[in-house]
């Protein structure tokens, strides 16, 4: 007699999971039927809640049946809850039929909910395109469909589920451009609109400025449920001054028109569109500056100063950083040091003798160049660049960090001396030895 032994464990976990295995027997039936089903709004996109395929409702919907075989004549029905209705009507009951025409066996108020144009038999499947009134009152109800051919019957649990619009924006483009440069731009990176409701959705996107100017990837492109959507942009730029320019926008989803039944012509069944609206700074920003210099804005962006943040040099070198002034009016610049020698400092290429109290005359149309040329003195390792920016009404003070480095030690290289001429020479020398012995050799003969 063989003992069989049957951990505790297992024995809890075996009903689970055979509960599991029971929410999949409609599908594992369908299969063993020689029947699959989807239903969708869209391109074949299915939703599914609980485990249960989704059908939405007040919008056209596919109901594609494949067979492993030809079929003639099918029957659909939809039927709320589990058991079918005593009264019929259309909060509780649709059906339609395809026996080389597409029938509805319901009708209400004379809409009958199927569109015959559209339906269509492709080899073994069956495609309906059906729709109910806009009936669920919660999110939800749980519904059967029935389809009936050939003699044989199946049943499907689903859910029919409320329109629901939902869009969202992730991220956010960050634009480089140079000062007073007319260019095609590319933004670094991308936003992303996601699509968290049921229905399909045209994304369009309006910015609050440079509209015109400015063209971005994937709009009038439709944005299936659960999808997302990565979109990039270009701008033609401007000759812009230094700064920075914050854009915000609209996202908008609109549900495209031919998935609404207009049963009728003046009333839609439903009509959505939902408008994500974004700040300014949100979707993108244009930073108009030199590329690795930090750009401060001043008074409102009537002033700019961009500068370097760190800078590396050798202890035995001299070396040029540079700044940039730009705006209107009049500013005082005060530079000093920190750990380094000044050895020179220069304004739009003009040699400053006094750099501690120079005197600007700003033009917004262009940019002044400042160059300050220092060493670091001995024995420090890190030193600092210090420019305080005075106008009428305060001062500012930016720093420049100087990171100092040993000077590079030149490597040594061994001089190895060419030995190929004396291996030459030797071979010489041996094949002559040679020659002469074998010459010596055969004269004695």
């Amino acid at each position: 007699m063989v003992r069989i032994r049957v951990n505790k464990k297992v024995v809890i976990v075996i009903p689970v999971f055979i509960l599991w295995l029971l929410t999949l027997l409609p599908l594992y039936s369908l299969a063993e039927n020689g029947v699959d089903v989807t239903i969708s709004i869209l391109k074949n996109k299915e939703l599914e809640k609980y485990g249960r395929k989704v059908f939405v409702t007040g919008v056209w919907n596919w109901i594609n049946i494949s067979f492993d075989k030809n079929v003639s004549r099918v029957n659909i029905t939809l039927y709320k809850g589990d058991n079918l209705p005593l009264t019929k009507n259309e909060e509780n009951f649709y059906a339609w039929s395809y026996d080389g025409d597409w029938k509805a066996i319901t009708a209400y108020d004379g809409n009958e909910y199927i569109d015959k144009g559209n339906s269509k038999k492709i080899g073994n499947e069956i495609c309906f395109r059906v729709s109910t009134e806009n009936i669920v009152e919660d999110d939800f109800e749980n519904w059967t469909l029935s389809i009936k051919y050939d003699e044989n019957e199946i049943t499907i649990p689903i859910i029919l589920e409320k329109p629901l619009r939902s869009l969202a924006v992730t991220g956010g483009i960050t634009v480089n451009v140079e000062p007073f440069q007319t260019v095609t731009a590319y933004g670094d990176h991308y936003f992303t609109t996601i699509n968290n409701g049921n229905l399909p959705m045209i994304i369009n996107v309006s910015y609050d400025k440079l509209n015109d100017r400015i063209v971005t990837s994937n709009t009038d492109t439709i944005l299936c449920p659960g999808d997302s959507l990565k979109h990039s942009v270009e701008i033609k730029t401007q000759a812009w001054k230094p700064g920075i320019i914050t854009i915000g926008g609209t996202v908008t989803g609109v549900v495209p028109d031919d998935i609404i039944p207009t049963f009728i012509t003046s009333q839609p069944t439903i009509q959505l569109n939902t408008a994500f609206m974004l700040s300014p700074g949100s979707l993108i920003k244009i930073i108009v500056g030199h590329s690795t210099y930090e750009l401060e804005e001043i008074e409102g962006g009537n002033l700019t100063f961009q500068y370097k943040k760190e800078v590396e040099i050798h202890r035995d070198e001299e070396r040029n950083v540079t700044s940039f002034l730009c705006g209107g009016g009049n500013v005082t610049l005060s530079i000093h040091v920190q750990n380094l020698s000044i050895v020179g400092v220069w304004l739009d290429g003009d040699k400053i003798s006094n750099y501690e109290n120079i005197t600007i005359q700003l033009n917004p149309l262009q940019e002044n160049q400042i160059d300050v040329r220092i060493k670091a003195l001995p024995e420090v390792e890190a030193g600092k660049i210090i420019y305080k920016l005075t106008t009428e009404d305060r001062e500012y003070s930016y720093e420049t960090t100087i990171k100092i480095k040993e000077p590079e030690e030149n490597p040594v290289i061994e001089k190895r001396e060419d030995i190929l001429p004396k291996i030459l020479v030797g071979l010489g020398i041996i094949f002559a030895i040679s020659y002469i012995a074998v010459t010596y050799i055969r004269g004695r003969k």
